[in-house]
């Protein structure tokens, strides 16, 4: 496996592990934007199904120098949003 380069450009610093890069963006107000391809693998689907969300509305994203990203904050509420809890619970 080949070691991963911490890279340094003037809109912040990427770093890599485990093959998902994460870039901390400077003016960033949720401070952390997740690559397209590091959000694929994150989720473990298809780059076409996160696509298809994106086209549907049901995650939002950030477009920067024709790359895509997600704010962490908005991964967490796509994860919110489409949580199933289990039907036991609050059945009292």
């Amino acid at each position: 496996m080949e070691d991963k380069k911490k890279e340094t450009n003037l809109k912040g610093v990427t770093i890599f592990f485990d093959d998902i890069d994460i870039t901390l963006q400077e003016g960033n107000p949720n401070g952390i934007l997740l690559s397209d391809d590091g959000f694929v693998k994150m989720m473990g689907i298809a780059k076409k199904t996160a696509q298809r969300w994106r086209k549907d509305g049901k995650i939002g994203y950030v477009k920067l120098n024709r790359k895509i990203y997600y704010t962490m904050k908005e991964v967490e509420r796509f994860l919110k949003r489409n949580e199933i809890r289990n039907s036991l619970q609050g059945n009292n």
